[in-house]
């Protein structure tokens, strides 16, 4: 790297000479410097690993075989921590050379040349600065004779010990091997990715991390790089092949989150500090990577409106109307582009439909398109329904609806005919051609009411009318028409088949009777009545090979009693249904449909049970539940106070309110006689239990009427004196220690927990 050499011209009015600056001969101030230079890393690791591989790159390059794989390895140690090797097969260096360059200060070869990263020699003591090692390893191999050093602190400077030195038959290189304590693996893993994401060489091989570091692709182009490598979304700089964040503060804009590098070569007149970790922002700078960024944000905004297209229909374009993020695909790779515009020359253009000035009213007013229609029906896979219907048919539509326009709500055989004929379809009536129609009902079915025609001129009135036929019939042309079901050729076949294939349920009560085929099965769904809150069944007849597709799971019963208690349970959740037991038989397979026997093993189960059992013991305990009583173990307890916080955090996710006693002690035996219950969480609710019922006295503190800070004092004097009674006095709560304070009178004294 070219280190920068800048001449000033000073103005001498009568001085014969100037003082240069200079450093002390003095050993401690050097020793100072030097530490300062070598040791002086507010990221250790991070820096070490981007000069070490730095550094065998710029050998590689020296050496002439640029493409030689530079290994990075992070691997578990006999110790029990882990090693971090990093190594090159370049020039290598001779024992001469190890003291002269790798322990030299200043000394490099590589300032008067661009093409590489290194120039102060600094940087390849960066593991120095991590705390937790005093030494490190390096190997050194040329022209057959391999060196090993231990390179460590010293007392004064950095020092190097020789280990070995032998001849070898393996090609010139350089290993520095250095000792990573555990705790810090995840560290350490996150900053190669970073560090290293850009080095087109390196190969990475980590220890109990399966990213397929090997084939991590790198895309670039003259502007930017983005690694499949980089673990973040924020926008950064690759200076050379290095990584830099980019200080936004001093850049004065906001984080720009796009995981792109913008590229900035070595020779751009852009210096790093002295150790690397961070670039200098000189006005020059600033300048630089702000333009930078600008080309960035030109390119991308330019690759998105190159591909914008002019949509045919409102229903093609219905996903992209108004869309709140944009995105570029760059190799089948999704980058969002939206906080870039700001940057940019250009805007992003937004959604067009051919031949409609206003795409947005439409995508805010789906009410008002069609709206001379009117919705009877839905049937959504064999789920007929007419309550509640939905007034936005254009919003059906685009949800892969079909339309089927009727003359009135279809009568039962009908109703079944255009259920078995189309599976996921709105039933609508035509309420007749839209009239311009001003009046005091104010009817969306007139163009007046439909478009808001007061808020415009009467001139523009004709060409939002001529608009708005224009996007329906868009939509009206896919509609079907059922229109004389009845006198229908298919609805009479489709009766003469029923008749041939009709199975008759003969009751002498008031039971419903159903037509069935002999693949369809009778199922009762369970749901609110429309009158109150009664829980009422409603048979039909479904399909069973289409019992699969549906997007629930259903849990059924014979019983009604029973299935009414569950229904009130997770009836918003799951569906219930009474099915009967020769029905059983036809879905037994289904995989979305479970008896309560299967329902019971399930997690959800466990979860309302455990969560029971959780709540028996706030319950138990409810005065230390309490908002205030935390505040006290907070002091005393602080383990306890942890797991209380996780036990109601999981009471509050997981609780069902059961107003049914039968259905609750019925859940808690069949959880005890079959251990079902949550064992993820059994492990705090054991030890929460002990802690409870070893401080059971806090559940009978009477809390004062107000709770203030001096109550909150009281209490814990309180408190604190009992523990240590008990401790003293009883041998209880081993684990509690105290501390005696010492005040202006040393009569009394004050007990505090710790």
């Amino acid at each position: 790297m070219i280190i920068n050499k800048v001449t000033n011209e000073v103005l001498k009015t009568g001085i014969e000479s100037t003082v240069r600056m200079s450093i002390s001969k003095d050993e401690a101030i050097q020793a100072h410097v030097i530490k300062v230079l070598t040791e002086n890393y507010k990221y250790p690791l991070q820096s070490h690993i981007r000069e070490a591989v730095s550094n065998h790159w710029d050998s590689h390059i020296e050496n002439g075989n640029s493409n030689q794989p530079i290994f990075v390895k992070l691997f578990k140690n006999d110790t029990g921590n882990y090693t971090l090797e990093t190594s090159d097969e370049g020039l290598g260096l001779s024992e001469e050379e190890f003291y002269k360059y790798y322990m030299g200060i200043g000394e490099s070869t590589k300032r008067e040349r661009s093409d590489l990263i290194g120039g102060m020699g600094c940087g390849a003591k960066a593991a120095l600065s991590y705390k937790e090692i005093s030494s490190y390893e390096v190997t050194c191999r040329k022209n057959g004779i391999e060196n090993k050093f231990l390179v460590f602190k010293g007392d004064k400077f950095p020092e190097a010990l020789p280990i070995y030195s032998k001849e070898t038959d393996l090609p010139n290189g350089v290993i520095v091997s250095i000792q990573i304590k555990n705790w810090d693996y995840k560290s350490v893993r996150e900053a190669i990715k970073k560090q290293l994401c850009y080095f087109p060489t390196a190969i990475i091989q980590i220890e109990n991390d399966y990213f397929d570091y090997l084939n991590a692709k790198i895309y670039e182009n003259d502007l930017f790089k983005w690694s499949e490598m980089y673990p973040s979304d924020e926008m950064h700089i690759s200076f050379g092949h290095c990584h830099y964040p980019i200080d936004w503060e001093l850049l004065n804009i906001n984080k720009i989150n796009i995981p792109i590098a913008i590229k900035i070569p070595i020779d751009s007149g852009i210096e790093p500090f002295f150790n690397r970790e961070s670039l200098t922002y000189d006005s020059f700078a600033k300048e630089y990577i702000l333009d930078k960024i600008k080309k960035v944000a030109n390119w991308f905004i330019d690759k998105y409106n190159s591909e914008w297209k002019e949509y045919e229909t409102l229903k093609d374009a219905w996903n992209f109307i108004h869309q709140y993020s944009f995105y570029v695909n760059i190799n089948g790779n999704k980058f969002k582009i939206n906080e870039l515009e700001e940057y940019a020359d250009n805007e992003i253009k937004t959604v067009k439909i051919k031949n409609v000035e206003n795409t947005e009213w439409y995508f805010y007013n789906p009410n008002r398109l069609l709206s001379n229609y009117s919705v009877v029906g839905e049937n959504n896979h064999d789920l007929w329904s007419n309550k509640n219907l939905t007034k936005n048919i254009v919003e059906k539509i685009i949800n892969k609806y079909k339309v089927i326009v009727v003359n009135s709500i279809p009568e039962r055989r009908v109703k079944n005919y255009l259920k078995e004929k189309y599976n996921l379809a709105l039933f609508v009536k035509h309420l007749g051609e839209r009239k311009l129609g001003k009046d005091d009902q104010k009817n969306v079915t007139t163009y007046f009411y439909a478009l808001d025609l007061d808020k415009i001129t009467q001139p523009e009135w004709k060409n939002k009318i001529k608009e708005l036929n224009y996007v329906e019939n868009q939509f009206k042309k896919d509609f079907i028409y059922e229109l004389d079901v009845e006198n229908s050729q298919g609805f009479k076949d489709w009766l003469e088949k029923r008749k041939k294939e009709r199975v008759y349920k003969v009751s002498d009560s008031n039971y419903k009777v159903l037509d069935k085929k002999e693949d369809e099965v009778t199922i009762a769904f369970g749901r609110n009545s429309y009158a109150g809150k009664k829980i009422t069944f409603e048979k039909e007849t479904f399909k069973v090979s289409k019992l699969n597709q549906n997007p629930y799971l259903t849990i059924y019963f014979e019983d009604k009693d029973r299935a009414t208690q569950y229904y009130e349970l997770i009836g918003k959740k799951y569906k219930i249904a009474l099915i009967g037991k020769r029905e059983q038989l036809k879905i037994k397979n289904i995989h979305n449909f479970m008896t309560e026997q299967e329902f019971q093993k399930s997690k959800v189960f466990k979860r309302i049970v455990t969560s029971i059992m959780f709540d028996e013991l706030v319950q138990n305990y409810k005065n230390i539940f309490h908002k205030t009583s935390l505040e006290v173990i907070h002091n005393v307890i602080k383990p306890l106070e942890d797991d209380i916080n996780l036990l109601q955090d999981y009471t509050s996710k997981n609780r069902k309110f059961i107003r049914d006693n039968q259905l609750l002690d019925s859940m808690i035996a069949i959880a005890k006689e079959y251990n079902l219950y949550d064992y993820q969480f059994m492990d705090v609710y054991n030890r929460c239990k002990e802690s409870l019922d070893k401080y059971k006295f806090l559940n009978y503190i009477q809390k004062p009427d107000r709770w203030n800070e001096t109550s909150v004092k009281e209490v814990n004097s309180i408190i604190t004196q009992f523990l240590y009674h008990q401790k003293m006095y009883k041998g209880l709560h081993s684990e509690i220690e105290f501390v005696v304070k010492e005040k202006e009178v040393v009569e009394n004294l004050e007990l505090e927990t710790v």
